[in-house]
């Protein structure tokens, strides 16, 4: 220990205890960044093997490790408003791994009617170039009224994705022709496709499709008992 005298007062400088207190401190961050992963702590490989015997092959993150999506009004809804079960879609255009769940997802809806609500977020694929142009068509048909009709043709023809298809299908659903180019140049269109994506990051969604039922996240594809039996978990969570 050392003492420095100042205008009349002792200041002493822990020297040793400082330099223990930084030791200290270094471990804890050594610690930390060994079990903290995209801003959830990792789970044990013991635990994620358990997860996934629960489940099969589905990797499903539990709702209380991850963020949970927001449902705002710009969002494309399709079943019942106030159902109690919400699947929240990040998926985008030109994806074939979001094209390959939506007879799921319809499956769902019809089978589970007036207990889940469909919610869309855009996160367009970038591995396809035109995905984020896709993404704007379907928010203008949206402004028109046919958001839901729009998605489900720009699946259909998804391996066709170009200005020309995005205005084919804007006149076979008899929308204003006008209004929809306009619409696509738009800034609003742009910060509606760019709040989905920023959503993506806030709850750190980097895989296509990433699916949230009621909180419990997916990655990738799945089957339609895979996820019913997310959507059986969360209405009994519910019941409790």
């Amino acid at each position: 220990m050392s003492a420095k005298r100042i205008k009349g007062k002792t200041h002493f400088l822990f020297t040793g205890g400082v330099i223990s207190l930084f030791v200290l401190f270094g471990g804890i961050v050594v610690f930390l960044g060994g079990n903290y992963k995209s801003g959830a702590f990792a789970e044990s490989g013991e635990r994620q093997n358990a997860q996934k015997n629960r489940k099969g092959d589905l990797l499903v993150t539990p709702a209380w490790k991850v963020f949970r999506p927001r449902v705002v009004s710009s969002d494309p809804i399709r079943g019942t408003q106030s159902a109690p079960v919400d699947i929240v879609v990040f998926g985008g255009f030109g994806c074939a791994e979001c094209k390959d769940i939506q007879p799921v997802l319809s499956r769902v809806l019809k089978e589970y009617s007036g207990m889940v609500r469909l919610v869309w977020k855009d996160f367009p694929d970038p591995r396809n170039p035109n995905s984020r142009t896709a993404a704007r068509a379907a928010r203008c048909a949206q402004v028109q009224g046919k958001f839901w009709q729009y998605h489900d043709m720009l699946f259909e023809r998804q391996d066709f994705l170009s200005g020309e298809t995005y205005m084919q299908i804007a006149r076979e659903l008899e929308l204003d022709e006008n209004a929809f180019s306009r619409c696509l140049a738009s800034e609003d269109i742009f910060s509606l496709v760019g709040s989905g994506m920023e959503e993506a990051q806030r709850v750190r969604v980097d895989a296509l499709p990433s699916v949230f039922v009621n909180g419990r996240r997916i990655e990738g594809g799945f089957s339609y008992p895979e996820i019913q039996s997310l959507i059986v978990a969360s209405l009994e969570d519910i019941a409790l």
